[in-house]
């Protein structure tokens, strides 16, 4: 079940951006500085390697550029697939299930499609970030196995507060004895980590 899955849907996921939010090509309004004046905007990065792509410009993405008030790579990448040509869906949650804010979905068709001319602006994305932030590192999106959900790591966390209270090593003085509660044993703490399958290929929509 898993292999065809994956066959069908894609999971991203994005790493590497410490020194602040990714980027986006800059859009013509943004490029105008009264309109950088009421977004209280970012600061437009400009490369030279991205002038024969008509993506010279960057932007740095804040997630009110589509309305919303929090960071979810779905959104971003909707909005970065759009400012070079490309629409495809992307989701952020499967099978009922919210994935992380830095993991999303799409169908691998809508991958395959769009991949090349992704990948190819990205490397652009990554060159404006390092010239913007200075350092080696930027941000970069590829494909993960297995995805990550928001609730299974709140019941991670939780059972990881439980586990930690639980396994302290408790003494009682009783008159001239003192009684040992033993320490749980490790394996006690350990949650499997399960991933709901996707039903028939099929991926709602956040």
């Amino acid at each position: 079940m898993r292999t065809r899955d994956m066959q069908c849907y894609v999971v991203l996921t994005i790493q590497s951006w410490r020194r602040g939010r990714p980027l986006v090509p800059a859009a013509a309004d943004e490029l105008a500085q009264e309109e950088r004046q009421r977004l209280h905007a970012f600061d437009v990065t400009t490369i030279d390697a991205g002038k024969r792509h008509g993506l010279a410009s960057w932007v740095r993405y804040h997630p009110r550029m589509v309305g919303s008030s929090s960071f979810l790579l779905s959104e971003y990448l909707t909005l970065f697939l759009e400012r070079i040509g490309e629409q495809a869906s992307l989701y952020q949650s499967m099978d009922g299930q919210e994935l992380l804010p830095y993991q999303c979905a799409m169908s691998r068709e809508d991958w395959d499609r769009v991949q090349d001319n992704f990948h190819r602006a990205y490397r652009l994305q990554k060159a404006a970030y390092r010239h913007a932030r200075g350092g080696v590192a930027a941000p970069g999106v590829h494909e993960i196995r297995e995805p990550r959900f928001c609730a299974e790591e709140q019941n991670v966390a939780s059972d990881h507060r439980l586990c930690s209270s639980d396994a302290r090593l408790k003494t009682v003085v009783r008159n001239t004895f003192i009684e040992v509660e033993e320490e749980l044993p490790t394996s006690a703490c350990k949650r499997n980590r399960t991933f709901s399958p996707f039903r028939d290929c099929w991926v709602s929509a956040a």
